[in-house]
């Protein structure tokens, strides 16, 4: 009887063993969440998985864990992003990334390893992130940036000056990173009624770009090459509804649709003085076109999410042309050159660049070219196996013909010519080389 009962448990065994030939010791305490990511309303989870041959398993895998959890948090944010987008009608893109990263960073404290497991041949890790924690954080972070933000609008409210609009990029960089949560704020345009605080910004620079106004004195001008340089002109900015202070704007300038580095900057009452250049163009009707520069007194940054078209504000110009009588004197180591190819360069640099016309009489000229260009020798030649070697040097001034003031005075860099058989030569070789480049400043 006793040696059946035995026989009886070992048959037991062995078909317990047998049954499911599968299943481990290892795959009976493998955690559900490896092959089923929790999911519910109080927390995102991650989870991250690292091969045991890998250097720090459990550091890679914990990674990749927060990894999961932060590409949750992509696609919570993407989401109210379009929601915002659709909302106000701006495009807030591309700002997506780099929301995305501060948010990512701020939420790190947050996650918390809940379980791991290792088997022999992978490290697994459960992280989870609680969203009531992070939400609040973020709530908290938000309402900071939003009063600093409110602080800085006040202070730009009444006032257009560079300071106020360098305040208004420090509220909107404030309130960027928050953009995805509706921030708002009271508008001051409409007491009592809130808006968008983005939208509340750029209102602001747009209703300040509308209400400025430029007037000039004079209010057209008329000048002559060479002669009217010196011209200024005074600008006034002013605000259409008088409500606002006009301070200190940094204003663009530039000849008609050339590009150009000039500015100029109004005092505290919007005053400020342009003096004219000389205007290196054909004679005829041209504009002074002013902006204000907002690339300048804006952050780069807010100019990305608040694209302002600047106004433009014209000033007439009407170019003269100038009536040049030539009174030049061009020598070769000596002796006078007659028709020098610097003449015709000259003429042709005046006529091409300031629309220039050359008289015969002098009493018919705006002004006098006085030229004067000389060759010399200065060390011997070497040997009859070298070159003479001979440098062209000389100057050009322009003198007003009604008040024989000298308005511009010029120096040629010095130009060598060379020649084996003579000297001569190798000075109109000099000569010829200066007219085919001519390096004054006037000319370039």
């Amino acid at each position: 009887m006793f040696k059946n009962t035995s026989i009886f448990i070992f048959y037991l065994f062995f078909a317990s063993c047998s049954s499911n030939p599968g299943l481990n010791n290892s795959d009976a305490n493998k955690p559900d969440w490896i092959s089923r990511q929790p999911a519910d309303d109080s927390f995102w989870y991650g989870v991250g998985v690292s091969d045991l041959k890998r250097d720090d398993p459990r550091q890679i895998a914990r990674q990749r864990a927060f990894s999961e959890i932060a590409e949750q948090l992509k696609v919570n944010i993407r989401s109210t992003l379009t929601d915002v987008m659709q909302a106000t009608n701006n495009d807030f893109d591309e700002y997506s990334k780099s929301i995305i990263e501060t948010r990512v960073d701020a939420s790190l404290e947050y996650v918390e390893n809940v379980d791991s497991y290792q088997d022999n041949k992978r490290q697994y890790v459960l992280a989870r992130l609680d969203k009531s924690r992070y939400f609040s954080k973020i709530k908290r972070k938000k309402d900071e940036a939003l009063s600093k933000a409110e602080n800085l609008l006040n202070q730009s409210f009444g006032d257009m000056s560079s300071n106020s609009l360098s305040n208004i990029s420090l509220a909107i960089e404030a309130i960027n990173p928050f953009i995805d949560l509706f921030p708002t704020l009271e508008d001051p345009f409409s007491r009592g009624q809130k808006d968008n605080a983005i939208l509340l910004a750029e209102k602001m620079i747009r209703k300040y770009n509308e209400d400025i106004e430029m007037t000039f004195s004079p209010s057209s001008v008329g000048v002559m090459t060479f002669i009217d340089d010196n011209k200024k002109v005074i600008i006034n900015v002013n605000s259409k509804t008088s409500e606002s202070k006009v301070s200190n704007l940094r204003i663009n300038v530039r000849l008609n649709d050339d590009k150009s580095d000039e500015f100029i900057i109004t005092d505290k009452k919007g005053k400020a003085e342009y003096q004219l250049s000389r205007l290196n163009v054909p004679s005829g009707n041209h504009s002074l076109i002013f902006t204000l520069d907002y690339e300048n007194m804006m952050s780069g940054n807010a100019q990305k999410i608040v694209q302002v078209i600047p106004k433009e504000y014209s000033l007439d110009i009407s170019l003269k042309p100038a009536k040049i009588y030539f009174d030049g004197n061009v020598t070769n180591l000596g002796d006078k050159v007659k028709n020098s190819s610097v003449f015709s360069s000259l003429k042709e640099c005046f006529e091409d660049n300031y629309s220039s016309t050359f008289v015969e009489a002098k009493r018919k000229a705006d002004i006098i070219l006085r030229l004067n260009i000389q060759t010399e020798e200065r060390a011997k030649r070497l040997g009859e196996n070298y070159p003479y070697f001979v440098y062209a040097t000389g100057s050009i001034s322009l003198i007003n013909n009604k008040t024989s003031e000298e308005v511009l005075n010029s120096t040629f860099k010095d130009s060598k010519g060379a020649d084996f058989n003579s000297k001569e030569k190798a000075g109109l070789n000099a000569l010829k080389k200066l007219s085919q480049n001519m390096n004054i400043d006037i000319c370039n």
